[in-house]
């Protein structure tokens, strides 16, 4: 049975995360079978005067010697990936999910990102419904950061906080950072929703993107471009704004180690496409 202690009503969404959850407690060690070999405790036995006729009981009864029990497990893809899950169904999983939900908060942008953070609550919500018709059992705890770090601060001061499996969120790379660091120390999967950090996945041994993170699309870029496109003229368009700042880096640096040449352009609404793309230089 899946529990869900102080829920947030949940809005529309979708059930991808299924096989992440399976995925990622499988990986992580956390699901653990529960039969064990039958152990023949007279075949162990070291009296010398046994041995021969434990032996012989041995040869006679070997379909019951060190014979397990079938694992019960289910096949999930991620990543591109076949896995073959064993299922646990005798421990009760928890989770946490430390997203801006702003319920109290009136601001249009505020109530346009809560918005999203309930259609991707109902998102697991979901999903757990669906792992739970396989034995899965989990208890979730929902906290409405707000945003906030002084917020989320008092959130992972909280002790229930160290007895977590698995935390999912926030959503910045300030708090992701923080609760990163809780991570580490508590021993505790920690997942990025929506921001991929590079440096926290080479760094941290409990820290995981969802989404792929910016070197490994940037690599994947420049193959394609030297495979594909290797003598058309490659533009790079820049807006100076996040993503900008926070991708184009790595890209740069991927298409320089793989000798292919690109042109900077500053975005403008007024640019000259055509001269620039039939520009020689």
């Amino acid at each position: 049975m899946i529990s869900v202690p102080n829920l947030l009503q949940p809005l529309s969404g979708n059930k991808s995360f299924l096989i992440i959850i399976f995925f990622v407690l499988s990986s992580c060690g956390l699901l653990k079978g529960t039969n064990v070999p039958i152990e023949d405790k007279e075949i162990a036995s070291t009296n010398k005067e046994n041995k021969k006729e434990v032996a012989i009981k041995k040869k006679e009864t070997p379909e019951i010697i060190n014979k397990t029990q079938p694992k019960e497990t289910k096949t999930v893809w991620f990543q591109g990936e076949k896995y073959e899950v064993e299922l646990a169904k005798d421990k009760e999983f928890k989770i946490a999910l430390l997203l801006p939900f702003n319920v109290d908060k009136t601001n249009t942008s505020d109530v346009k990102l809560g918005d999203i953070m309930f259609d991707y609550y109902h998102g697991w919500i979901q999903a757990f419904n669906e792992l739970e018709k396989y034995g899965f059992n989990a208890k979730i705890y929902v906290y409405d950061t707000q945003n906030d770090s002084a917020i989320l601060a008092k959130i992972l001061s909280n002790n229930v906080l160290k007895q977590m499996d698995v935390i999912v969120g926030p959503i910045t790379d300030k708090q992701m950072k923080m609760v990163a660091a809780f991570g580490e120390i508590n021993r505790i999967i920690v997942f990025s929703p929506f921001t991929p950090l590079d440096k926290l996945t080479a760094n941290g041994q409990h820290f995981y993107n969802f989404g792929v993170d910016h070197k490994s699309k940037a690599i994947q870029i420049a193959n394609y471009i030297k495979k594909a496109h290797k003598n058309d003229k490659i533009l790079i368009v820049r807006d100076g704004k996040k993503y900008d700042k926070e991708f184009v880096p790595y890209l740069m640096d991927e298409l320089t180690n793989k000798n292919i040449a690109y042109t900077i352009v500053n975005f403008s609404n007024i640019n000259n496409w055509n001269a620039l793309l039939n520009a020689e230089n």
